[in-house]
């Protein structure tokens, strides 16, 4: 009898030790494989995170910096004074004589408040080509500008043939928010 019990004890014993090799073996194994992954992907995570972040302040950096451009064009119509200025010192490079010039001789903002128009008049006389050289050079200053009228006349002077022309732009300012400023110093943290 006692060999029977014996007999039967190896059976059961070696019925677990089966048992656990086929059932708990494998599932030991597959948790430490899936620990593995996890511990993977919680690395590649990070790592993910931190390039998102990177990217995150690189586009910020770049409102910041498309804020700054608007910012700097803004003050050809926001201050007159500096609108006087640029325009003269193109109409002396350019060989033209500005008869007269009313930098923002009227002002309109928009209704939803994010654009104001300011209106620059000026009359000036010159030979075609200069006046054509002073007109893009208007073009090409650092500020929103919108032609809204041209008129040229022939005209003589001193016996040589030249033209009066009265142009009519806009300088447009635009508003920023008022959120922009935090921003720029989101961005340097961040760095």
């Amino acid at each position: 009898m006692e060999r029977e019990i014996i007999a039967q004890s190896l059976i059961v014993l070696a019925i677990c030790v089966g048992g656990w090799m086929l059932l708990v073996q494998p599932k030991v194994e597959e948790l430490g494989e899936l620990e593995q992954v996890l511990q993977e992907r919680l690395a590649d995570a990070s790592m993910t995170d931190q390039s998102a972040i990177k990217e995150m302040a690189d586009q910020l950096e770049d409102i910041r910096q498309q804020a700054q451009t608007v910012k700097q064009k803004n003050r050809l119509g926001s201050e007159s004074s500096e609108s006087y200025s640029m325009l003269m010192s193109l109409a002396e490079d350019r060989g033209v004589l500005v008869k007269s010039l009313q930098p923002g001789t009227d002002q309109e903002t928009s209704n939803d408040g994010s654009v104001t128009r300011t209106r620059i008049e000026m009359t000036l006389e010159g030979e075609y080509e200069k006046i054509a050289r002073f007109l893009k050079g208007v073009e090409e200053l650092s500020g929103y500008i919108s032609p809204v009228s041209l008129s040229i006349s022939p005209k003589q002077h001193e016996g040589l043939p030249i033209v009066v022309a009265r142009y009519t732009c806009e300088a447009l300012t635009f508003t920023l928010p008022d959120n922009l400023d935090v921003l720029q110093g989101v961005v340097h943290a961040e760095q």
